[in-house]
């Protein structure tokens, strides 16, 4: 009995950890102000779900949204009011180039003079690899001692 209670712990947490896998995160938006001054009311929004909120976006500086899913509408509405300005909006195409192998941030930049909203792919299909030397794995690090040090 006690073996059949294990195996179908070790069964249903396959499965979850499968489930959770097939949902994984695969973009996220971020949205950054390259104005001068501040803009307030930010929204980003498709299919009526709030992609990311920032209720004042100061200058040069930028909100990151939730990591989510594969997108399920190819556009979305990005709503902001500059300082001092009337609400304004755009409607953007936040398909990827191919949206089927994207993963990584879609950059929505405000914009001050004309006010106007640009989209940014970046795209980490590398999975996280970096050309930095500290973030591959060195020769050394499977030895029984480290090179350098004096071990008699």
């Amino acid at each position: 009995m006690r073996f059949v209670c294990v195996v179908s712990m070790l069964a249903g947490g396959v499965l979850l950890a499968g489930g959770c896998a097939t949902g994984a995160a695969r973009y996220r938006i971020v949205v950054s102000n390259a104005a001068s001054t501040a803009v307030s009311n930010v929204v980003v929004q498709a299919d009526n779900t709030v992609l990311c909120r920032a209720g004042t976006l100061g200058a040069r500086a930028e909100v990151r949204g939730e990591k989510i899913g594969a997108p399920t509408a190819g556009s979305a509405v990005v709503r902001w009011t500059p300082a001092g300005g009337e609400p304004l909006s755009k409607t953007l195409d936040l398909t990827p180039a191919d949206p089927e192998s994207f993963r990584g941030r879609i950059y929505l930049q405000i914009e001050e003079d004309p006010p106007d909203v640009r989209v940014f792919f970046l795209d980490r299909a590398d999975g996280g690899r970096s050309d930095l030397p500290w973030n591959e794995r060195q020769t050394w690090e499977a030895a029984p001692s480290i090179p350098g040090f004096n071990q008699n």
